[in-house]
């Protein structure tokens, strides 16, 4: 295989922008009354860069020296970083032509149920195969009515 087979094959990823219609519904916090907006979100198709940026973002590469005084503070500090966050800020796009970028920061402050429509929009664009369940060999047998030589 070279180069261009797997561009054509989708191997390599162009980086564009997806747009998607997104619903947020929620609770008015002053009325108590449930709303829903409608709008477009640009999402953009991630590269095994994009995992990496996100893991740097979140903090989950920073490298703490157990012998630092200050490492419990540290490591509770990274424990607190949010991947999903970084998800948001890495592949959500905002604005007329997805111009717009979200902080790790912002990202981070977003409702749950707003992150939760952006998570779900992000996965339908970068979508990770299912694995299938791997069969044993037993179970194929015993569909099959067969028996087992035992010696």
């Amino acid at each position: 295989m070279n180069l261009e087979q797997l561009t054509e094959l989708g191997g390599v990823v162009p980086g564009d922008l997806v747009p998607q219609d997104v619903t947020w519904s929620r609770t008015d916090d002053k009325t108590g009354e449930e709303i829903s907006d409608t709008f477009k979100v640009f999402v953009r198709r991630l590269a095994y860069i994009d995992q990496e940026r996100m893991f740097r973002m979140a903090g989950l590469f920073d490298k703490i020296d157990p012998e630092d005084p200050d490492a419990d503070a540290l490591v509770n500090e990274v424990e607190q970083k949010s991947i999903n966050a970084a998800l948001i800020a890495t592949a959500i796009r905002l604005g007329d032509e997805g111009e717009q970028t979200m902080s790790y920061e912002q990202a981070c402050c977003l409702r749950p149920d707003l992150a939760q429509v952006f998570m779900s929009v992000i996965n339908k664009v970068n979508p990770v195969p299912r694995k299938k369940k791997a069969r044993s060999r037993r179970g194929d047998l015993a569909r099959t009515g067969t028996k087992r030589n035992r010696r």
